[in-house]
């Protein structure tokens, strides 16, 4: 398996930045027409680690399904850049089936990720708070 860790990081630098630009899109709705007070940062960070994670996750189970399904097809190049090709040529299905297991485990662990990263309290962009009646600002808390 460790000759074909470069096509596993190859796939993994394809499959990350559509799951990070896709899945943040469709977080980012959800975010906005629920109208959830999300820890911005944290969710962000931990997002685009799950990206990641769930980009190798991808990537290396479509090239166990694709070697397990076209062993002969790779092992007849010679080359690098043969095996290469001739495992993404051979297993093209497989990797599309890992990519979109990959982007539904994002959803999925995004959404948990969402739930976890909500913030419980009220902004204080939000609140109310130092303003009375009259219009007047006082800062009580100092």
């Amino acid at each position: 398996m460790m000759e074909f860790l470069p096509v596993i990081i190859l796939v993994t630098l394809f499959w990350a930045p559509i799951y990070w630009i896709v899945g943040g899109v469709v977080f980012a709705v959800i975010s906005f027409t629920r109208s959830l007070k999300l820890r911005r940062v944290r969710f962000s960070t931990y997002f685009t680690l799950l990206s990641v994670l769930c980009g190798f996750g991808a990537s290396y189970g479509g090239m166990q399904l694709a070697i397990r399904n076209g062993t002969t097809c790779a092992v007849e190049h010679a080359g690098f850049t043969d095996t290469i090709s001739g495992v993404i040529a051979c297993g093209i299905l497989e990797f599309a089936a890992a990519g979109l297991l990959g982007f539904i485990a994002l959803l999925a662990l995004g959404s948990l990720l969402m739930v976890l990263s909500k913030a419980r309290n009220q902004s204080w962009v939000d609140s109310d708070m130092g303003l009375e009646d009259a219009g007047e600002v006082t800062f009580e808390n100092i």
